[in-house]
């Protein structure tokens, strides 16, 4: 079985100096109060006991019906009532406790009144299995996908009814602590033998459950009045757009279809027989129905309405008669959601997909019509610039306006309200946090007009002081970082530890991006012409003669500030793995100029080079600076785009899993300072972090200093400083 834990080819035991130093401090007197990081896994200080609950249901506030037990010997399931709280609040004090998603049980458990465990105190199976590989088990990490790993099989019981309670329940309470015993031992040996995966397991991953909880426990305050107000205003935006396709398109054809009769009776005698044949969307014929007949010389028209049952709208359809076949065409009102609606009135404009080399496919071989796609159709049709704005705005307001007002609840304080989220440890591959209903956190954009407009929405908790800060530039440092460590010192290293330039207008100058942006302006200038006014135009910024700032288009600083906006799409682009055709914004030459540039200045392919020679050597399996592992197994694949998507994504891996483990390792060790100022996280998201702080404005200004030093530490990185600030604020965009 263990070789389904597809290990790589060689185990490497060091930890790097940055990692070493984070041990170091979570061993610490103070960070030892929170995670008892020294109740290690394989030697635990107290005997091991696997544990799970039963409850009905996995809202807030359900009920715990049964837990279980299992210590290697005999699997116990207990009926839970209030006589039974000493007994199992003794399994959790006297034991090292081993669960299979244990923020769930534990939330609950807390919300129940017990004293739960520290992180080290219990461990977590899902978490193992996460770390050995992320994102990557393709039956995925459930107790029930695992199971087969030990031999065993998870009970599943299909009933909605009485969830929880029962015999069965019961049975499949004690079935799942033994699973997660036999899991635990499996993963605990694997774990050890890489003392990289096993020390960010132990160090960063199983502290950071604790985090987590709290995050989900203090969820987020909205200021109502605004996002009433907001969400009036993007309403009749979305409504004014749509009525202008609507006005055109009121309805669309969805489908045509025919059926074959001996007689033109027979059709009145198989009406029932209609509903499935021809229908594309499900829907009840009854005595409500339209029925119109109209004969002329062996020619009929029916024509009869129904109500679709989904929307509850009037469909329309008729039936037309050509000698023995009826053809039936199906009309719907324009629905702005429908791909199909979308595609079929973009066709009654000309549009042709099967002729259009640009069109795109879903993996079910259906036509896709996102913002990137209709973006290119606007550029031949103003009906595909008309849907993308409705897109846009449909989507503000069906993802975060609609669903805040329909989630947020009172708190007591007039405008003000409460909204939670959920955050989750095990999912992405690249290791970063993920974010869940009702309140996702990690959609919400980290830039541009709309991020800060749903931000401003966000306010602090009543009666605290709220802080807010980020990770400036962190992707861009972590790249910094890696090509130093590469090459030795580099001038984007040496340009970020000097902060009286701006970073983005110098790589901009040193990438050559200046003359890419001239040329992207002035497609009619000759590449030699557009080298020597860039250079001009370099020299200009540089003694100060223009800004990138400047609205001035006439001193050609507008060029400027475009350089500038290509370096940030190149650098954050790149850092999440994106193409020519993304970082052009649609515009693949666009995308590959930005690219090649990027690379002649930096050495980026080498770069990349080391980075998947090294993925290829060890069979897909890649490392980060704290010793978090990727895996990319299609890196050796022979299909060419199998490999190419797995090295984009490898080197996105390096970035962004550097970035969350730095992110993790700062909030852990600096967790007991946040505890001595009275403070709670709120979230981490996008490199963010935000506090709700219960102390007075003295203590809040000293407190922002300290975690301040404490993230900006020179142990974050190897060779790029890291920037930090955290300030008070009233509203999140005002930090972020």
């Amino acid at each position: 079985m263990m070789t389904q834990l597809l290990r790589p080819s060689k185990t490497t035991t060091n930890l790097t100096s940055l990692m070493l130093k984070h041990i170091e401090l979570m061993e610490s007197p103070e960070c030892l109060e929170y995670f008892n990081v020294l109740n290690k896994p394989h030697a635990p200080q107290k005997p091991v006991l696997a544990m799970d609950i039963e409850t009905t249901g996995i809202h807030r506030g359900c009920e715990l019906t049964f837990y279980g037990w299992f210590d290697g010997t005999e699997a116990h399931a207990e009926p839970y009532d209030e006589t039974k709280r000493s007994h199992l609040q003794w399994l959790l004090d006297n034991h090292t406790t081993v669960w299979h998603n244990s923020n769930f049980d534990i939330r609950v458990l807390k919300d129940l009144g017990f004293d739960i465990p520290k992180p080290g105190d219990y461990h977590d199976t899902m978490l193992m299995a996460y770390v050995i590989k992320p994102g990557r088990w393709e039956q995925g990490i459930s107790l029930k996908a695992l199971a087969p790993l030990v031999g065993e099989e998870k009970i599943v019981i299909e009933s909605k009814e009485n969830v929880g309670q029962g015999d069965d329940w019961q049975e499949r309470n004690k079935s799942d602590v033994i699973i997660t015993y036999k899991l635990f031992n499996l993963f605990l040996k694997e774990l050890q033998r890489d003392e990289r995966l096993y020390a960010h397991y132990q160090y960063v991953d199983l502290p950071m459950s604790l985090i987590i909880r709290e995050m989900e426990e203090s969820g987020m305050y909205l200021d109502t009045n605004a996002l009433y107000s907001y969400h009036k205003e993007i309403s009749e935006v979305y409504e004014q757009l749509l009525a202008e396709v609507t006005k055109q398109y009121p309805e669309v054809t969805v489908g045509v279809y025919g059926r074959t009769w001996a007689k033109a009776d027979e059709l009145k005698r198989k009406d029932d027989e209609l509903r499935p044949t021809f229908c594309p969307i499900d829907c009840t014929f009854d005595e409500s129905f339209n029925f119109e007949r109209v004969e002329k010389r062996g020619r009929m028209l029916k024509k009869f309405d129904y109500i679709d049952d989904a929307t509850g709208e009037k469909v329309r359809v008729e039936l037309k008669k050509a000698k023995a076949t009826y053809f039936y065409e199906v009309v719907e009102p324009f629905n702005a959601n429908s791909t199909a609606h979308k595609a079929a009135i973009l066709k009654s404009e000309g549009w042709s997909p099967e002729d259009d080399p640009d069109t795109v496919l879903t993996a079910t071989g259906k036509l896709k019509l996102d913002k990137e796609v209709l973006k290119s159709l606007g550029k031949s049709f103003q009906l595909a610039r008309m849907l993308n704005e409705v897109n846009k705005y449909g989507k503000i307001i069906s993802t975060y306006t609609s669903n805040y007002i329909d989630n947020v609840q009172p708190t007591g304080v007039d405008g003000i309200g409460h909204i939670r989220s959920s955050f989750f440890q095990a999912v992405t591959k690249t290791r970063r946090l993920s974010s869940g209903e009702p309140l996702n956190l990690q959609n919400i954009p980290s830039r541009g007009e709309l991020g800060k407009k749903i931000r401003e929405m966000f306010i602090g908790k009543p009666g605290a002081i709220f802080v807010g800060g980020d990770d400036s530039a962190i992707e861009a440092r972590i790249l910094a970082d890696l090509l130093a460590k590469r090459f030795g010192r580099t001038k984007m290293s040496d340009t970020f530890a000097d902060e009286s330039k701006d970073f983005h207008m110098e790589n901009a100058c040193d990438w050559g991006l200046v003359k890419v942006a001239l040329m992207n302006s002035n497609p009619d200038m000759p590449e030699a012409e557009a080298l020597a006014k860039s250079r001009i135009l370099v020299d200009q910024y540089r003694c100060g003669e223009i800004q990138f700032k400047d609205n001035t288009k006439d001193n050609y600083s507008q060029t400027l500030k475009d350089a500038r906006d290509l370096e940030k799409t190149a650098l954050y682009g790149s850092a999440y793995g994106a193409g020519a055709t993304k970082l052009g914004n649609g515009n693949r030459e666009l995308g590959q100029a930005i690219l090649d540039a990027m690379n002649e200045a930096l050495g980026l392919d080498e770069l990349k080079a080391d980075v998947w020679k090294h993925l290829a050597e060890r069979g897909g399996f890649i490392y980060n600076y704290f010793g978090a592992r990727g895996y990319y197994p299609d890196i050796l694949s022979k299909n060419s785009e199998e490999s190419s998507y797995a090295e984009r994504q490898s080197f996105n891996f390096c970035i962004q899993s550097t970035s969350y483990s730095r992110m993790a390792t700062r909030m852990l060790t600096g967790y007991p300072l946040l505890k001595e100022y009275n403070g709670v996280v709120a979230y981490m998201v996008h490199d963010e972090y935000g506090f709700y702080m219960h102390c007075d404005e003295t203590e809040v200004d000293e407190f922002n200093r300290l975690m301040s030093e404490h993230f900006s530490s020179k142990d974050s990185l190897f060779y790029c400083p890291v920037k930090f600030e955290f300030k008070t604020i009233t509203r999140w965009s005002e930090k972020g």
